[in-house]
This record gives structure tokens, C-alpha cells and sequence, in this order.
């Protein structure tokens, strides 16, 4: 190890505390890329040899580029080569992932890492960052660890494994001490009750939480939600997010929420009430545009998009079959939601597809309750007919004459259709 430098978990601990001082200034004036660049240019300096401070600058750095897609676009380019750096002068110092007392700057690099893929919208990177970033700091020392915890939580919510996470969020709350922490855990449990289909126990997780603070909206709207899908009390949610006298809400999550519910509702007059895409983004003025806000609001354009009959229809089946790959990379309850609103659509229109979306929400579903819950959100509770896949030839044909001579596939089209 460096002469001089004394590496312990306080040191360390107070160092990166003095750094998210020196940086918060930048924050607070809105001037992020100067902070990445004051930062940068610590961990390249050669005036110092300080191999604590260089990490703990590259661990600023890192979570600094999470912050904006500006940011990843401008210094995404830097990331592998920041934690590569890191690594070294970790290993240069004998600090061992899995072993050393200070292994908990690993996961904090895997975290940071980890928030970049949630915002760029990849879950899957979210959520195998973020495992490795515990795995790597195992046998840590660090009081920070239930955060790289609860990170781990959240990205495997968002992947589809509320269920597998409630045994986690227990032993969390039942070790910690603080309000804050306990609060953020008790809003986890209920997400992860509430996708697992267990409504009534999410909506007791929240009854319980006694310090709201500044998620007080989240608090707030989770409770309406749940009664809408608990008791369809869909009004009630519209006229808090959308109606005249509306407030503006801080959980900006809020608004697409409702506005995908509106238009998974089996009455049309709930499609009717969602507002126009202008309108929601009115309200999510103030929201951070990262890569993750970007896909919600194409796939809910495009939901609205199905319900414009100036449209032809096999457009707006065109706009759906565009959107498929950013609703498989989305978070479980939006592509829940998704499924459901476009499930609804075609319900109403076109059979054969509404089977496929059947198949698909009623499978996200079960993987989310663990196989107990096949309509998570009590949607299609009478569906029929949707079981099977009928031929798509029998609506559009009444009468189709046989075809005199036999078909034969051609060469090429034997290899097309054997996959």
C-alpha cells in the first residue's frame, strides 16, 4: 500500500463525504458536466499521488454520469476505462473484493454502474450490476451497504421478481434504525406485494409507514392505486392526477401510471378521460429526460396512438409491432401495464392479436406472483375466447374456396418457416 496514506473505513468513509460536499455545489446550480469535469480531472491529475482519492473521485464520477443522458452520451465512453482504473489501484493497494473490510468500493462502482443501465433503460444490466456489486463487496465493513442492498431490491422488482424480494426487505427493516430507510423499504414492500397480486396486504404496508417526508405523493398515489385496482375506483385516481382541480404531483411516476391504467380499463369512457400525450407531458415538465422517460413515453404514444381512428388501423397495428422491443426492456409494472392497455385495444378489434397480448400479460403475471396470480390487476377477469390462436383467415373471409391443386413450399420458403 502507499507510505502514508492510511486506508480504513472512516477514512475512506469521511474522504467521500468531503467529495459529495465539494460537488454538491455544482448540482445545486444545475452544472453537471462541470462537475464531471472537475472530477475527471482529479482522477487524471499528476499532482498528487493519492490512489483513496483517485477512487473515491471516480466513484463521484460514475455516479455523476447516471445522472442525465447528456451526461452518458458526453462521458459514457469513460465508464469501462474509469472502473478498469479503479480496479487497479484497488488491487494495487491489496484491497480484495469478497475479503478486504474496504471491498464495499466495489459495489459502490458496480451501483453507479448499475444506475447508469436502469436510466439508459436496460433493467437486466441494472439488475446483474447491481448483484455484482454486493457480490463484490462481501465481508465489507461499510454502514452504506443496506443502500447497495436496497439498489439490489429495486432492480429486481423492476425485473420481474417482486416475490423473490420480500424475505430481503424484511431482513433489511428488521436491521436497520433509521426512519428514512425504513420508509423507502415499506414503499418497496408494497410495489413488491402489490405486483405479486397481494393488494390488501400492499395497501396495509403503507398504512403503516409513519414518516412520509418528501415521498409523501409516492405514499399518496400508491394508496389510490391499489383501491383502484382493489375496488375500481378509477375516478377517484383520474380526477387526483388530471381532474380541474388537480394539484401538480412530485411523483411524476404517477401520471403514466394512471394514464396506462385509464386506457387498460374494460369502459371506454376511462379511454376517453386520458388525457392527450401533450397534456401528460405538460405535467412531467420538471422530470429528468433520460433514456427510460424516453421509452414509457413512446410505448404510451403509441398506446394512445391505437385509439385514433383517423389513423388507418393497420398503421396503428404497425406502431405497436415498432414499440414490442422497448416494452420487453421495461420495468415489470409498466410492461404490465403496457401489455394490458394494448391487450384492451385489440380486445376490441383484432382477436388474434389480443390473444398473443393475453398470452404475454397473463405470463408476466405468473412469473410476478410466483404462479398463484395469472391477472396481477384484476383486468380481464372475463375474458374469453383468448385461450387459443384462431386462424387469422376467418376474420377476414367468410367463404374461402379450397384451392384446387395442392401447395407446395418452395425450397427457400421451407428454410424460412423451419426457423
Amino acid at each position: 500500500m502507499q507510505s502514508n496514506v492510511i486506508w480504513t473505513v472512516e477514512s475512506v468513509t469521511s474522504l467521500q463525504k468531503l467529495v459529495d460536499s465539494e460537488i454538491e455545489s455544482f448540482i445545486m446550480t444545475n452544472n453537471l458536466d462541470a462537475a464531471i469535469i472537475n472530477c475527471m480531472n482529479k482522477v487524471f491529475s499528476q499532482s498528487e499521488n493519492n490512489d483513496i482519492k483517485t477512487i473515491t473521485y471516480i466513484v463521484a464520477t460514475l455516479k455523476l454520469i447516471s445522472l442525465t443522458p447528456k451526461a452518458r452520451k458526453e462521458f459514457g465512453s469513460q465508464v469501462q476505462e474509469l472502473e478498469r482504473l479503479a480496479t487497479m489501484l484497488l488491487e494495487k493497494n491489496r484491497i480484495k473484493s469478497g475479503k478486504s473490510k474496504l471491498s464495499f468500493i466495489y459495489g459502490q462502482i458496480k451501483q453507479a454502474k448499475s444506475a447508469i443501465s436502469r436510466n439508459d433503460g436496460n433493467t437486466w444490466s441494472a439488475l446483474w450490476e447491481s448483484s455484482l456489486g454486493l457480490y463484490l463487496s462481501n465481508g465489507s465493513a461499510n454502514p452504506q451497504l443496506p443502500f447497495q442492498h436496497i439498489n439490489f431490491v429495486v432492480q429486481s422488482i423492476n425485473q420481474g421478481y417482486p416475490a423473490r424480494s420480500l424475505e430481503i426487505i424484511d431482513e433489511l427493516k428488521d436491521s436497520s434504525n433509521s426512519k428514512n430507510i425504513n420508509t423507502e423499504l415499506s414503499i418497496l414492500k408494497s410495489k413488491a406485494l402489490k405486483l405479486s397480486g397481494k393488494m390488501e396486504a400492499a395497501t396495509n404496508e403503507l398504512v403503516d409507514i409513519e414518516d412520509l417526508s418528501k415521498l409523501q405523493d409516492r405514499v399518496k398515489f400508491d394508496y389510490m392505486f391499489l383501491n383502484a385496482v382493489k375496488k375500481g375506483e378509477t375516478k377517484e385516481l383520474y380526477q387526483s392526477l388530471y381532474g380541474r382541480n388537480a394539484k401538480d404531483w412530485d411523483y411524476h411516476d404517477g401520471y403514466l401510471i394512471c394514464a396506462f391504467w385509464l386506457m387498460a380499463q374494460p369502459s371506454k369512457v376511462h379511454a376517453k378521460l386520458c388525457p392527450t400525450m401533450a397534456i401528460i407531458k405538460k405535467k412531467m415538465k420538471s422530470s429528468s429526460r433520460n433514456t427510460r422517460h424516453n421509452n414509457l413515453i413512446k410505448v404510451l404514444s403509441t398506446v394512445l396512438e391505437c385509439h385514433d381512428a383517423s389513423t388507418p388501423i393497420v398503421r396503428r397495428i404497425e406502431k405497436v409491432g415498432m414499440v414490442m422491443p422497448i416494452i420487453e426492456t421495461l420495468e415489470a409494472e409498466y410492461k404490465l401495464l403496457a401489455l394490458a392497455a394494448l391487450l384492451r385495444f385489440f380486445n376490441q378489434r383484432q382477436k388474434q392479436f389480443a390473444a398473443i397480448f393475453h398470452a404475454e400479460y397473463t405470463a408476466l403475471s405468473n412469473k410476478l406472483s410466483e404462479g398463484q396470480n395469472s391477472d396481477v390487476y384484476k383486468l380481464f377477469p372475463s375474458v374469453k375466447n383468448l385461450d387459443t390462436i384462431s386462424p387469422f383467415y376467418s376474420t377476414l373471409q367468410n367463404d374461402i374456396e379450397k384451392e384446387q391443386e395442392e401447395y407446395e413450399l418452395s425450397e427457400v420458403d421451407s428454410i424460412v418457416l423451419s426457423g
